[in-house]
């Protein structure tokens, strides 16, 4: 079993064992707010969310009919309609469902929470199948006869002193770990020329190497290049034909990047962006049917503040009356 292997079964261990963590927490959320609800502990959040208006109760000869313990709205409004002949009376919030043109405000940030949500869908989808395209081409991006690449080893990052031709030439274009670079190319390989950085395929791993040419030779007429890594001490181990040098250094590079496309094309990158999006789809539907249970509740919840903060005291009053 190889380091990235163990690397992966680890990730995928730990990553598991979050999401399993998280789904409980929503879980437990979502049964905790299902009791309070029965138990009739969410009027303040109610409250919260309600739109209200003020209303002055006036001593009038019309009184509201109570239906089970509740006005209606429209004898509510008739109760307390107003006269500029008559005295207030006291002042009371009155609790009200929104209705549609009511709600727009509220559906547009509905909708963007909506499209905040799809982005980050799109998003995670398009990294995953980067990750993967770049994971499947060697770390390689390809825009037409220009290319990308991630350096992920160090052997271009720095002068081993044993490479005494590198300060000889002055020769201080080294690409630090992780980086990534530009690369042309390779039309005509007879371009190609000493201490140029060229891109060639490993025969047995098929991997991309990066390395630099530091001796050519001529075998049965053709150009044969020797390459080697900056920081290392030995050349690679076999000759590369010029016509299998696929591209060659331009001189670009950034490190950000090379950072961010070397944890994309990863396989602990892809799974994290996997369970994201599952740990998001199962969020949004605890969220989904959280609001289906608290609209179910909404109806006698109004009826029972309103009493509370509004009917219940006028009503009582007139009584007195």
């Amino acid at each position: 079993m190889n380091q990235e292997v163990l690397v992966l079964i680890l990730s995928l261990i730990a990553l598991t064992i979050v999401f399993i963590v998280i789904l409980l927490c929503f879980s437990m959320n979502y049964t905790s707010f299902k009791n309070k609800l029965e138990k009739r502990e969410l009027d303040d959040r109610y409250k919260k969310e309600l739109p209200f208006i003020k209303k002055e109760f006036y001593r009038t000869s019309i009184n509201p009919k109570f239906e089970n313990g509740f006005v209606t709205v429209t004898d509510y409004n008739s109760f307390v309609k107003q006269s500029v002949s008559q005295k207030p009376y006291s002042y009371k919030e009155y609790y009200y469902y929104e209705d549609e043109k009511k709600k727009k405000r509220r559906r547009g940030w509905e909708a963007l929470r909506v499209t905040l949500a799809t982005i980050f869908y799109i998003i995670c989808i398009l990294l995953i199948a980067l990750g993967i395209y770049t994971k499947v081409n060697g770390d390689l991006v390809s825009v037409g006869n220009t290319s990308y690449i991630t350096v992920t080893t160090g052997s271009m990052s720095y002068a081993n002193e044993a490479n005494t031709y590198l300060e000889e030439n002055d020769i201080i274009n080294h690409i630090p770990e992780r980086s990534f670079i530009r690369l042309k190319k390779v039309e005509n390989p007879s371009d190609l020329k000493l201490y140029d950085i060229g891109v060639y395929k490993n025969e047995e791993t098929n991997q991309l190497i990066v390395h630099r040419i530091i001796g050519e030779r001529e075998i049965d007429g053709e150009r044969y290049f020797t390459f080697r890594g900056d920081a290392n001490a030995y050349s690679d181990y076999y000759l590369v034909n010029e016509d299998d040098v696929l591209y060659v250094y331009d001189n670009y590079r950034n490190t950000f990047l090379g950072n961010f496309f070397t944890y994309v094309a990863s396989y602990q990158s892809i799974v994290a962006i996997c369970y994201s999006i599952i740990a998001l789809s199962i969020l949004e539907a605890y969220d989904h049917k959280k609001k289906k249970l608290f609209a179910l509740y909404r109806d006698e919840a109004i009826n029972r503040i309103n009493y509370r903060e509004a009917i219940g005291v006028s009503y009582e009053s007139n009584k007195n009356n």
